[in-house]
């Protein structure tokens, strides 16, 4: 039996390699010893071609809901051409059960790794998937009779340092060629992401990973280090994105890997990026950060407005506490990136204001890499009960309505919010945070990186924004980039909105409200 495992996510900007699919990969080789799996990696090319070479017997598609409709035609384009049983996993199908297309032969729910082996080992013995042998495998969904049947809830793995960590070779070798690193003002380094825990012990009403997860689980200290070690000296890794909901949340295992980095000596040989919750921040934190060479943290700021604030991620939160986390980081030298969610439900036009004021605050302070997005409701969360019961989304509709810029079309706001105003001061929010990512960037050394190292993609980028390239150059080479942005911020208060169109930053994001703080 060969199975074939499908990554569908791609970015424009910069390819991410298939983490997830690569501890599935390593699961089955290590533990199983089942060694007959590739990863198809959209970003490697075009994946039908890849799937003709390796001929698989089965093929297992990953997908978040933001990419469950191109998983869905490329499921029907394979099922044109192979007949072969095709299993779809991911976040997507777990929180949402009865959204699973007929292209489907059957679905993993939840986590992967001992499901998956099991129906490799029943596709072995049997070279099909029986319905009455599906029944007694956990966390799988399947059809019996042309209804959907879904077996009892997978138990986690208790202890996340029995799962090996991925091994490398199922991604190629192209994801450790030297890179633009944009979180690091546009470095070059050999930059990889890792995962050190699953689970988020937050539940934020729009992000459906505490639901996916049920609980937090943690690899030890050890484990992490040995990795990163691992990376570092056989693939000369320098930048490592962690890629966890919220990696420093026990503050004890924080400062167990920042004695272990030092001991090992890789303290100052590896850079990390990671995403962070200003309520846990505080001294100490930023301390142990800075010891274990943390360079950029992420944080969801989320709404510059305080009740906002408390209906999105819980009480205790306010814009007093973001500000507070934010200075103390950059007082430690960690910069700071962060993202605000604009067309929440119940949000107000003023409330939307108190978030283009708080986008200005942050930048006088020195945060870089803001990011603005249109609320989107995800399967599993609070907000796509709401979008649901407003008739707004359902389990078979068109999943490419669903998107982070869709400011056209925003799903949650208000019947009695105009569409315009939120356009205008949405399209605001993306002036500023392209006016603030483009001051604090080292340009001319990302400009030279980008066109040595990705001259296609920086050409195809020129073609399709012309005026956001002319105004990168303008800037380049005329203005100081905090004048720049001083001069163009207006006060929210007094000014009218501008309605110029929004300018896309360069930093890479995933923070598709499936798995982030």
């Amino acid at each position: 039996m060969k199975l074939s495992l499908v990554s569908t996510h791609h970015d424009e900007v910069r390819e991410v390699a298939p983490l997830g699919l690569a501890y599935l990969a390593t699961y089955l080789q290590d533990k199983k010893g089942f060694s007959s799996t590739s990863v198809i990696d959209v970003n490697n090319g075009p994946v039908l071609e890849q799937l003709r070479r390796e001929k698989p017997d089965v093929i297992g598609i990953s997908a978040m809901t933001l990419n469950y409709g191109t998983s869905i035609m490329l499921a029907r384009k394979i099922k044109e051409e192979f007949d072969v049983p095709v299993i779809l996993g991911g976040v997507h199908v777990s929180t949402l059960p009865d959204s699973l297309s007929q292209e489907f032969d059957l679905a993993v729910l939840g986590e992967g790794e001992e499901t998956l082996a099991q129906l490799v080992d029943l596709y072995e013995k049997d070279g099909a998937f029986p319905a009455e042998k599906l029944e007694a495998i956990d966390g799988v969904l399947y059809r019996k009779d042309g209804r959907l049947k879904k077996t009892k809830p997978r138990e986690l793995i208790p202890d996340l340092d029995d799962i090996p960590a991925p091994d490398r070779k199922f991604l190629g070798d192209e994801y450790f060629q030297r890179r633009v690193v944009f979180w690091d003002d546009g470095a070059l380094g050999v930059e990889t992401s890792i995962f050190t825990s699953r689970g988020c012990p937050y539940n934020c009403v729009f992000c459906s990973s505490s639901m996916f997860w049920n609980k937090v689980r943690f690899n030890s200290a050890q484990h992490f280090v040995d990795e990163v070690k691992y990376l570092n000296e056989k693939f000369k890794v320098t930048h490592m994105l962690i890629w966890d909901d919220l990696f420093a949340v026990s503050v004890k295992r924080l400062g167990e890997i920042s004695e272990l980095m030092k001991k090992e000596g890789l303290a100052d040989k590896v850079q990390f990026w990671g995403q962070m919750r200003s309520n846990i921040v505080n001294e100490q934190l930023c301390k142990d950060l800075v010891k274990m060479n943390v360079r950029c943290l992420a944080f969801g700021f989320e709404s510059g407005s305080n009740r906002m604030l408390r209906y999105l991620k819980g009480e205790h939160m306010s814009v007093e506490q973001h500000l507070k986390a934010a200075k103390l980081c950059l007082d430690h030298g960690i910069k700071v990136n962060g993202s605000l969610i604009f067309g929440s439900p119940t949000e107000t036009l003023e409330e939307m204001d108190e978030s283009l004021a708080f986008i200005r605050k942050l930048g006088e302070m020195g945060c870089s890499d803001l990011g603005a997005y249109v609320m989107t409701p995800f399967p599993g969360t609070k907000v796509w009960e709401i979008a649901k019961e407003r008739g707004k989304v359902k389990e078979d509709m068109d999943w490419t309505q669903l998107q982070l810029y869709g400011y056209e079309n925003p799903m949650t706001l208000d019947e009695g919010i105009s569409k315009e105003e939120f356009a205008k001061r949405y399209r605001e929010a993306r002036r500023l945070v392209g006016l603030i990512n483009s001051r604090k960037a080292k340009r001319w050394k990302m400009l030279y990186n980008r066109l040595r190292y990705y001259p296609v993609k920086t050409l195809k980028e020129v073609v399709k924004r012309p005026r956001r390239a002319m105004r990168f150059v303008r800037r380049l080479l005329f203005g100081k980039y905090w004048a720049s942005y001083k001069d163009d911020i207006p006060d929210v208060e007094h000014e009218k909105k501008t309605d110029t169109m929004p300018v896309q930053p360069d930093k890479h994001s995933q923070l598709d409200g499936e798995g982030s703080c």
